[in-house]
């Protein structure tokens, strides 16, 4: 029982770590975004070209950050269904 115990605490640190950098990622991906659109009207240059060097990483981060919300929330969805 206690063993039980300790392992769901730990799986569902696991899932918070997962749903928390998923959620840490979409707010780079959004930071970067205001940042290149406000970066381009102060720098008078166009955005096109602001969001073609920062395409990369917005990319990467918006990926990132949907693939661990969704690993989170099956993950803890999964380990609900397991106890029932």
């Amino acid at each position: 029982m206690e063993k039980e115990r300790k392992y769901h605490r730990r799986s569902a640190f696991t899932n918070g770590i997962a749903v928390g950098f998923g959620i840490g990622c979409f707010a780079t991906f959004a930071a970067l975004l205001i940042t290149a659109f406000y970066y381009s009207t102060l720098a008078s240059e166009a955005l096109e070209n602001m969001l073609s060097s920062f395409s990369l990483p917005l990319l990467y981060f918006f990926i990132l950050g949907i693939l661990f919300l969704i690993i989170g929330s099956v993950w803890e969805r999964q380990e609900k269904q397991l106890k029932l």
